[in-house]
């Protein structure tokens, strides 16, 4: 399982939804005491999934895939994906970000030796950025900050060049403009997360990296030599965050990064809608409640 959403109701949550590879979506409706195998019709990675209310969600992953439910998941269509404006066949969507109605704003992925950034103008997708031709690069999340004003977004750099990593960043709902590998953090970047104004993390291979300064200066936060390589974010409990990786690993943030424990599986997912409740997933299926704050 590859991310997890939980659907916030007052306090607590009863609904969730998790997504993976061979188009394997499951759902819970009792807190994650019990979870049921929905049909997604597609066979490609889910690479993330999203819910505006009980009723209404959407999925993506590889090759053009887009789905949208409007039953809780029990049937899902086929939406046009953004992408597919750029009349490529192979295009990864590797994540979409929405506002609070649940209209998506920007997507972000590629394919073919670039990165892209779309933006949906309410009915179709626009193409706002792409590296060269003869990078191999894809970019893998997007974030907002609180006030919703600035964005950031990170990627992979697959043919190991050392030239720098994909990186982009919004300040002040601006123009988006091309981080200079100078000042990107390092490595294959799999996660960004936000606090308030332009404190932003960026995580992947190489551990944590703090900015205070939307990707201007970075601050190397969490770097243990056996726990470096980072696959998800969950800074939205401020100023709870969460981090989780390869070999199981969970960390905890609170005024600093702390280990909290390992699993025997690779994580990919966290959702916290608190500081106390949320859930992780990752490989072999693994789903893992907490009501407790991971205590």
């Amino acid at each position: 399982l590859h991310d997890i959403f939980l659907l916030e109701e007052g306090d607590s949550w009863q609904s969730g939804w998790a997504v993976g590879e061979n188009g394997t979506v499951v759902s819970t409706s009792d807190g994650g005491d019990s979870w049921t195998v929905m049909t997604s019709g597609t066979t490609e990675t889910l690479n993330g999934v999203y819910f505006l209310d009980m009723s209404t969600g959407y999925t993506w992953g590889t090759n053009n895939t887009y789905l949208i439910t409007i039953d809780g998941g029990a049937n899902w269509v086929e939406q046009v994906a953004p992408n597919k404006i750029s009349s490529e066949d192979t295009d990864t969507i590797s994540d979409i970000a929405f506002d609070d109605t649940g209209e998506p704003l920007y997507a972000v992925g590629g394919a073919e030796g670039k990165d892209r950034i779309w933006e949906y103008d309410g009915s179709t997708w626009d193409q706002i950025s792409t590296s060269e031709p003869d990078t191999d690069t894809l970019l893998t999340k997007i974030s907002v900050n609180v006030e919703g004003t600035d964005w950031y977004v990170v990627g992979e750099d697959d043919d190991n060049s050392g030239d720098g990593t994909p990186s982009w960043r919004k300040p002040n709902n601006a123009s988006w403009d091309s981080i200079n590998v100078s000042y990107s953090v390092f490595g294959n970047n799999y996660c960004v997360g936000f606090t308030v104004l332009q404190n932003v993390w960026v995580a992947g291979e190489n551990g944590i990296f703090y900015s205070y300064n939307l990707g201007l200066d970075w601050n190397h936060q969490y770097q243990e030599t056996e726990i470096r390589d980072i696959r998800m974010l969950d800074m939205s409990g401020t100023p709870i965050g969460w981090a989780v990786g390869r070999e199981g690993v969970i960390l905890k943030y609170d005024t600093q990064w702390n280990h909290q424990e390992t699993q025997s599986s690779d994580l990919y997912g966290v959702h916290l809608i608190n500081d106390s409740d949320g859930a992780i997933v990752g490989a072999n299926g693994l789903i893992l409640i907490t009501n407790d704050g991971g205590d």
